[in-house]
């Protein structure tokens, strides 16, 4: 059919034009960051829906949205941001331990 050719023509232009030539890639992976353990990453995920949970109360009538969600998601984040830091630093210095016989 005509869109068929189309859209034949408009993806092959566009992957021509636009497609990268190698994909981008996530630097949050285990290998990049091995102090991310699983009970963090689930409350990455719990942080991420405290978040759309407080912006879909946000509209032009409030535009702070629900305070109560925002102070709860902000707390969240803050303690959160907290325990990664003391994973990252503790999973730093066990390494620096490990390795101290090395140099």
């Amino acid at each position: 059919t005509k869109f068929e050719v189309f859209f034949n023509i408009y993806k092959t232009t566009l992957d021509e034009c636009c497609k990268l030539d190698k994909p981008k890639i996530t630097k949050r992976t285990p290998l990049d960051n091995p102090w991310i353990t699983p009970g963090i990453a689930d409350a990455i995920v719990k942080k991420h829906e405290l978040r759309k949970d407080w912006t879909n109360t946000i509209h032009e009538s409030n535009k702070s949205g629900d305070a109560a969600l925002h102070k709860k998601f902000t707390d969240y984040r803050r303690a959160l941001k907290h325990i990664i830091n003391t994973a990252k630093n503790s999973y730093t210095c066990n390494k620096i331990l490990e390795n101290k016989e090395d140099s």
